[in-house]
């Protein structure tokens, strides 16, 4: 039920990125070219508010709690493999809350819900 759009590097990924506005975004922390911060810093920078979701693949032996995810900014660190129902499950998560996510919208001073 889900769009996939795939690259076959970081610097393709990102131009997609910046075109198709994805809501979620999977990518493997240490990529060749770019790290996974990088990638997660720029998605950030080029991203129209509220920007997405952004989860990074890292390998089992690194810390995948909510502090380490943010600290790399990243909205959260899955430990591979990852199973498939674990994965749509996070993403399905990761929508929804986006949806009922409160944000502030710089041409009202009020909280809207987005």
């Amino acid at each position: 039920g889900f769009r996939v759009i795939q690259a076959p590097s970081a610097a393709v990924a990102l131009t997609r990125c910046n075109r198709e506005h994805p809501s979620v975004v999977v990518t493997d922390v240490i990529v060749p070219g770019m790290h996974g911060t990088d990638i997660a810093r720029a998605l950030r920078a080029c991203s129209r508010p509220p920007g997405p979701f952004i989860i990074g693949l890292i390998e089992r032996c690194f810390d995948t709690g909510t502090e380490a995810a943010e600290a790399m900014l990243f909205d959260r660190l899955l430990n591979e493999p990852v199973p498939c129902d674990v994965l749509v499950r996070d993403i399905r998560e990761a929508r929804e809350r986006r949806t009922r996510r409160r944000r502030w919208t710089p041409h009202d001073s009020r909280l809207r819900l987005a």
